[in-house]
């Protein structure tokens, strides 16, 4: 079941905009729908409008990204905009631990200038089960843990 978090974001007011949640390897916690205003008003982005996600740990750990991996090594979009509702997907490697992370979401106008940039910050939690090998599948179940915590 796929969790999705709804805040609120005022575009006109820099600085840290919410604090959002994640499970470490838990690929079903990492949605957040964004619902931008402006001085109060809902604020639509332009036709055509695209968004880049970064993020950054620690100061030691950072990247960016606009599409997300999937279990057959192929890619997906990892935004979308409808209205004045942005719906993003926290990659892998943002909740790939446990941790504070930084999240900044840039929304990108057709002619390559960024329009209006947000940050969040996201609080990964400690996940049930630990983190899986391979990052096109962060969620693994009890008995794939198990067994692989026997092996080791």
């Amino acid at each position: 079941m796929t969790n999705t978090q709804i805040i609120d974001v005022e575009l006109s007011r820099p600085g840290w905009q919410a604090n959002i949640f994640a499970v470490a390897g838990d690929r079903y916690s990492r949605y957040i729908e964004v619902h931008l205003y402006n001085g109060g008003q809902p604020y639509e982005p332009p036709s055509g409008t695209t968004c880049m996600i970064g993020w950054w740990r620690n100061d030691t750990e950072f990247g960016s990204y606009n599409s997300v991996m999937t279990e057959d090594n192929s890619t997906r979009q990892a935004w979308s905009i409808d209205g004045n509702v942005v719906t993003i997907e926290l990659n892998w490697q943002i909740a790939q631990k446990a941790g504070k992370v930084g999240v900044n979401v840039a929304l990108i106008g057709t002619d390559g200038s960024r329009i209006s940039t947000w940050e969040m910050l996201c609080d990964v939690q400690r996940g049930p089960v630990a983190d899986a090998d391979d990052p096109t599948k962060p969620s693994e179940s009890a008995t794939d843990a198990a067994n692989r915590a026997e092996a080791a």
